[in-house]
C-alpha cells in the first residue's frame, strides 16, 4: 500500500487476464465514496504516473480505478521483447478492459460514473463502449488516439506495417522507433508537454520506475493499431452510443490527429474543446491547460451528481445540448 496522503490511500494488486496478470490500481477517499471512475491510459503509461489525476479525483471524493495494459507497466510482458511496445491485436486490450471490469462488479462497483481515456486509452474506450460491456454515465476523451499523426502517406504506411508483419518482423522496432533511455531524453523535442518542469518530473519518474518502461512501437503493434483504428470508422460505428461525452485535444499534438478527433467528436455528438498551445500529453501540460481539463471533467462529474439516481438518462439532454 502506498499512501496517496496521510488520509487516501493507493492499493495496487494483481489480476489474472486472458492473456497473463495484469496490474490494477485502486484508489479510494477517506470520506464516502460518491461514485466510481475509471481511467484507461495511453501506451507506454503506467499507474505512477496518474497519481496526481488520482490524488484529485479521491479528493473529490470518487473512487479511481486504473490498470497497466499487457505488455507495459508492471503487467505481464513477453520476456524476449519486455522493452518493445507490442501487441498482436488490440483484442488483447480489450479483453484487459473485460478483466478489470469483471473484477470490479465483484468487488461491489457495478457501475461506472465516468470513464477518462488518454491517447491509445481513448480509442480503447470508444471500442469498450460500442464492442463490450464498459457502461458508463459519462465518458472523457484526452487527445484520443482515433488516428495517428504519421510522417508517410497512410496507404504507404499501413503497406510497411503489413510487410514488416508478414515477413517475420512482427516484434521488430518499426522504422524510426527504438528503446530511448530517460537520461537521453531531452526536453527540447519533446512532443508531450510545453512544460519544462513537468517534463523533468515525468523523466525522474521513469527512472525512478525503469522496470515499468517500454520504448517505441513495433510493425506488430502499427499493423494492429491501424486496423483497430480502421474498424472504428466503419460506417455509423459509436453512433448509438447514448452518454455524454467529451473530446479534448491539445492544439500542438503532433503524436495523434486532431482532425480525426473533431471528426470522431461530430459523430458521436461529443462536446469537443481543443487547448490552445497544448501539446499531447494534457495532464501533464502547464498550468492553464491541465485546469482546464480539470475544469471538464468537474462540468461532468456535477452533472452527474446533480442529476442522481437517474445520471444517463438526464445527461444524455446536456449532451445532446452541448
Amino acid at each position: 500500500m502506498d499512501s496517496l496522503t496521510d488520509s487516501r490511500r493507493l492499493e495496487v494488486r494483481m489480476l489474472e487476464g486472458k492473456a497473463g496478470l495484469l496490474r490494477i490500481g485502486i484508489a479510494r477517499p477517506a470520506s464516502p465514496s460518491l461514485g466510481t471512475i475509471l481511467i484507461l491510459n495511453g501506451r507506454a503509461e503506467f499507474i505512477e504516473k496518474y497519481r496526481s489525476s488520482l490524488e484529485i479525483l479521491v479528493g473529490w471524493s470518487y473512487t479511481a480505478v486504473i490498470m497497466d495494459w499487457s505488455g507495459q507497466g508492471g503487467s505481464w510482458r513477453d520476456e524476449r521483447h519486455s522493452r518493445k511496445g507490442h501487441v498482436d491485436d488490440f483484442a488483447v486490450y480489450l479483453d484487459d478492459i473485460d478483466c478489470v471490469l469483471g473484477w470490479m462488479r465483484q468487488s461491489g462497483m457495478e457501475t461506472i460514473d465516468l470513464v477518462i481515456g488518454h491517447s491509445m486509452g481513448g480509442h480503447l474506450v470508444l471500442r469498450g463502449l460500442v464492442e463490450r460491456d464498459l457502461r458508463a454515465a459519462a465518458a472523457i476523451f484526452i487527445a484520443p488516439m482515433f488516428d495517428i499523426r504519421i510522417g508517410l502517406p497512410r496507404w504507404l504506411a499501413r503497406g510497411v506495417a503489413g510487410l514488416g508483419t508478414a515477413v517475420g518482423l512482427a516484434r521488430a522496432y518499426a522504422p524510426g522507433q527504438q528503446e530511448i533511455h530517460p537520461a537521453r531524453r531531452r526536453f527540447e523535442s519533446n512532443p508531450l508537454t510545453s512544460d519544462p518542469e513537468l517534463f523533468e518530473s515525468f523523466r525522474q519518474l521513469l527512472l525512478h520506475h525503469d522496470a515499468y518502461r517500454v520504448g517505441g512501437v513495433t510493425y506488430g503493434w502499427l499493423r494492429a493499431a491501424f486496423r483497430s483504428i480502421a474498424w472504428t470508422w466503419q460506417p455509423g460505428y459509436g453512433e448509438g452510443l447514448k452518454l455524454p461525452m467529451t473530446v479534448l485535444t491539445g492544439e500542438q499534438d503532433r503524436i495523434v490527429s486532431n482532425q480525426a478527433a473533431a471528426l470522431m467528436a461530430a459523430r458521436l455528438l461529443a462536446r469537443h474543446v481543443d487547448l490552445a498551445g497544448a501539446r499531447h500529453d494534457l495532464l501533464w501540460e502547464v498550468a492553464p491547460v491541465r485546469d482546464r481539463l480539470w475544469r471538464e471533467i468537474r462540468v461532468i462529474l456535477d452533472a452527474l451528481e446533480a442529476n442522481r439516481p437517474t445520471p444517463i438518462a438526464s445527461l444524455s439532454a446536456i449532451a445532446a445540448g452541448a
